[in-house]
């Protein structure tokens, strides 16, 4: 099979602060779940609330960084090479 050679040279900051935020936002609930059954600080309910928002707001933030990073260092690398297969 014949294999062709592509290089990611910058990333979409505002898509991929989306997804980090539902990401993380998601991990979060999770985490404030557990919490809120464990009723660790006494919080209760109050967990499901806090952390999940927590998580999308530094998930959106992450999400910023990490792409401005990528996009700053990829301009001068010239971008990560990667080989994509067609396969039957």
């Amino acid at each position: 099979m014949a294999t062709k050679k592509y290089a990611l040279k910058s990333i979409g900051i505002i898509s991929l602060a989306n997804f980090y935020a539902i990401f993380m936002g998601l991990i979060y609930f999770f985490v404030g779940f557990i919490y809120a059954a464990l009723n660790l600080a006494n919080l209760g309910l109050l967990w499901i609330i806090i952390l999940p928002l927590a998580g999308l707001l530094f998930g959106f933030l992450m999400g910023v960084i990490t792409a401005f990073v990528f996009n700053l260092i990829a301009g001068w690398l010239g971008g990560i090479e990667f080989e994509v297969e067609k396969r039957k």
